[in-house]
């Protein structure tokens, strides 16, 4: 069964000490090692690329509809402009866990 909790849309409610899953995470970064939080950095960049690539499965799929006859263009556009805002979404996640790994000296910056 998936977590309903699992994406940014819902967050845990306080559990019964009154706490909020975002006070648990803050709690579980400062807590982790530098190599516990390597291995959450990876696995949420695993899960981030097959976002991407289900994400462009999805705008190809959006482009031959739009070029079969008589598709509605307004139907095509407004679903590839759904699919470049979670696009950007995931290239930004993507961006912010490199940054964290730098910060983290567990990364070289490339150069340039």
């Amino acid at each position: 069964m998936a977590d309903l909790y699992a994406g940014e849309k819902l967050r845990r409610p306080a559990n019964v000490g009154g706490r909020t899953q975002e006070d648990e995470d803050e709690n579980e970064e400062s807590e982790s090692s530098p190599f516990d939080r390597l291995v959450q950095l990876v696995h949420e960049n695993d899960e981030l690329l097959v976002e991407f690539q289900l994400v462009r499965a999805q705008a190809s799929a959006a482009m031959r509809y739009l070029a079969r006859p008589g598709s509605s263009s307004r139907i095509a556009g407004l679903w590839l402009d759904r699919l470049r805002v979670r696009r950007q979404k995931v290239l930004d996640r993507w961006d912010q866990n490199h940054r964290q790994l730098w910060a983290l000296g567990l990364l070289d910056r490339p150069e340039g």
